[in-house]
Order: C-alpha cells, then structure tokens, then sequence
C-alpha cells in the first residue's frame, strides 16, 4: 500500500466522498452530517481531521469544544466526537494517529479530554486503542443515551450503550513518548532510539514476530520509552511481542543509518538506532497464555499483542524468512549460547 497519508482538516469537497466511501460498505453516513461537521469547524466549535490517502479520505476524527454529554459539559472537557477508520485501512496506525492528533489539539486549551465508547463487538479496537492510551472510566457504569443504567436495569445493546472515559492529558504521555511526539511533529522522518532481541531456543531456532499491518516478520523490537534503559525496554518488548521472558541476556551491538529507515502504512518516518541483545526465551509462569510452554517444543505459539503482532513463530535459519531490517547475519545466527 502506498504509505502516502497524510492528516488534514475537513474541506468542501470530503462531504460527498466520505458519504460514498461509507455507503459503499453498507454504513449510512449522510452527505448532510459531513456538511454540517464542515460547518462547525468554520464556525470554530469543532476541530476535525481527515486521514488522506492520495487525495481520498479514510478516516476521521472530531472534537467538540462544548460537550453535550452533561457529565463533559459540566467540567468544561471537550470531547473526542465520532472517530471513524474505514475497514480496510484499520490495524494501520491510522486510528491512532488521529487521536493523537486530537489529544495534542485538545491540550492546548485544556488539561482533560472525553470520549464516550460503544460497548458492542463493534467497537472492539476502539476500546483496545483507548486502554492502551490511558482513558479510564467514570465510575458511573454504562450509559444508554444521556442517562446511566441502572443496577438491575436493561438497555438496548446498539451504538447508544456506551461507557464514559477520559484521560489527563498532563504529564508523561499514558502510551509512548514516540505516539505523543508523532501528535506533534506529524510523519516527518524522526531518528528513534530502539532495541531489538535475539532470542534463540534450545534448538537452536530464531524467535520471530510478523507485523500485522505489513506482513512483514521481524526480531522482537520498539522504541525505547522516557525512563527506560536499553535492557529495560528489550525485557518489555521481548514479554510484550511474545509473551515470553529473557534469560541469559547479553549486549550484542548496536545498528542504525540509512539502512535501517522504515514507512510505516500510516506514513510515520522513522530511522531506527537499535540496541541489540540476545536472550533464551522461557514461559512465565502464571501469565495464562504461556504458562508450561517450553519454547524447544513448539514451532508457533498464539499471538501475544494481537493488535500489532499477528504470528510469533520459532525458525531454523533454513526456513527463516527475510527480516524487515537489515540485521547482520553474523550478529543473528552467531548469538546462540
């Protein structure tokens, strides 16, 4: 897919496309409701972004500054308003990116921001995305419209059954310091500090992860976050990737330059300086998805974070496909033991 998207307000000509781009996946999304969006966000009162990929729109996200959600417009929290990914652009970091570009409009003139949640299977990822950026609820249980079900009471389980969140918007970001900065700079190439693990099993075989948005497999890796050391973020990455722990952990060396740039499918630049260690992967006990598993025994194992990695499998370098990087071969298949 090209990665050539870019975020941008609402203009004249997005409400008949995003009404056609919608209907022709079953969804009704009237010409009138863009339109009327169009209008608020000259008038001032909402603040929209349109995820565009070559010239057509994908996705969107909308924040209004007065809430008519009482509970949000009695604090004075403006609100994340109608976040919409269409499904064949979703597990790209599109949706992400949206609402960390309204998370970074709405800090600049507020210290708090809202959003209401379906709580249908059909808003499965929207529910992942805003737990992993830190939203929490109220307290005050499930809303059906503007009015809090009761204990024993019944509601119709449509988009109107939601749950009310929010998140401070002070302080270290709830998800990353990269995602925060991303919010800020836009897809312009940035320099990332990152590790990777090299992780073989008692036969000898390579522990790899596919990235769901791209196909692509790799060694478990990511950034470095704000606080972390290198070794800390390669034991987080390695048990967030894989759901295993490391032992034996080893410093193997460092990678970056122009060969290690990377287009993600949502448009993010990056050049990655990664710090490589190595590890034997073992099961931790308790967790409930790898407990008893000895890595030796098992040539794949159920995805860990099923958001980005959708495949962790062990490799004979025989079989072992292409890494997305460019690691050296010596540093790879010479860590064992």
């Amino acid at each position: 897919m090209n990665a050539d998207i870019t975020y941008r307000p609402l203009n004249a000509r997005d409400p008949v496309r995003l009404e056609a781009a919608f209907a022709a996946i079953g969804w009704s999304k009237p010409r009138v409701q863009f339109e009327r969006y169009l209008e608020a966000q000259e008038a001032g009162s909402r603040w929209i972004r349109i995820a565009d990929l070559d010239g057509a729109p994908v996705g969107y996200v909308t924040v209004v500054w007065q809430s008519t959600d009482p509970v949000f417009r009695e604090d004075g929290t403006p609100e994340i308003v109608d976040l919409n990914v269409l499904p064949p652009y979703r597990r790209l970091g599109i949706g992400t990116a949206l609402v960390a570009r309204a998370e970074a409009a709405v800090a600049d003139v507020s210290d708090r921001v809202g959003l209401r949640v379906g709580l249908h299977p059909g808003y499965g990822g929207a529910q992942r995305l805003y737990a992993r950026r830190g939203y929490i609820p109220d307290g005050r249980g499930a809303v059906y419209g503007d009015a809090v079900v009761p204990e024993g009471g019944t509601a119709r389980f449509d988009d109107d059954l939601t749950l009310r969140l929010s998140r401070s918007l002070t302080g270290p970001p709830a998800e990353s310091y990269l995602r925060d900065l991303r919010a800020r700079v836009g897809s312009r190439l940035l320099m990332v500090p990152s590790v990777a693990v090299v992780a073989h099993d008692a036969r000898g075989r390579l522990l790899m992860v596919r990235d769901r948005a791209t196909g692509d497999w790799g060694l478990p890796a990511g950034a470095i976050e704000l606080g972390e050391s290198p070794i800390e973020a390669a034991r987080r990455e390695l048990r967030e990737e894989t759901g295993f722990d490391g032992s034996g952990w080893r410093l193997l060396g460092a990678v970056g330059g122009t060969d290690f740039r990377h287009a993600y499918p949502n448009g993010d630049r990056v050049e990655y300086q990664i710090t490589v260690f190595s590890a034997a992967p073992h099961s931790v006990p308790g967790d409930g998805v790898r407990t008893g598993i000895a890595p030796s025994t098992v040539d794949a194992v159920p995805a860990f974070d099923a958001d980005e990695i959708d495949r962790v499998r062990f490799f004979h370098r025989r079989d072992a496909p292409p890494l997305r990087l460019p690691y050296p071969e010596g540093m790879i298949w010479s860590a064992r033991g």
